[in-house]
């Protein structure tokens, strides 16, 4: 797996999209929007301890997924076909249109996303490091998920028919 991984890495940091801060845990839960919800000033994103500069397409991982959780809409193994998640997907992708093309941009969306999956189980791993053997056991579920991303037939998929 480490010479896909280290190719799909390649592919996407040879992009033109320019670096930038990333939340790269961006869901439902992370989102305060403590105010009028006409008044988009009040919104609060919380929990940045996953924080890191890089690709700005890493996000779309958690926030497709939390997105397309709450529409009921994200099929096993990670995979996105909802018409409501892929507008907000586009929506994002919008500001980076004047850098490549369509084709492009979804290309790299899926890269970011099979990347992110692992590393979205290097933060479980490392936030169970120092847990309780009971506790990470409990908890361990989810490192083994993301690190099956890597495999789902939806990553290579992704990336063939972009």
């Amino acid at each position: 797996m480490l010479p896909r991984y280290e190719n799909r890495c390649a592919e996407l940091a040879a992009s033109p999209v320019p670096g930038s801060i990333q939340h790269d845990d961006l869901h439902s839960n992370n989102v305060c929007w403590p105010g009028d919800v006409e008044d988009v000033s009040s919104i609060r994103i919380i929990d940045w301890g996953d924080t890191s500069v890089g690709h700005p397409f890493g996000t779309m991982l958690s926030t497709l997924n939390s997105i397309a959780f709450h529409a009921g809409a994200l099929h096993d193994g990670g995979s996105i076909s909802d018409p409501r998640v892929l507008r907000m997907r586009d929506a994002y992708l919008e500001p980076f249109t004047s850098l490549a093309t369509r084709k492009e941009l979804l290309r790299w969306v899926a890269l970011a996303r099979s990347i992110g999956s692992v590393a979205r189980a290097l933060s479980w791993e490392r936030a169970l490091q120092d847990a309780p053997t009971s506790v990470a056991a409990q908890f361990d579920f989810p490192v083994r998920d993301w690190m099956l991303g890597m495999l789902e037939p939806w990553a290579d998929v992704d990336l063939q028919t972009r």
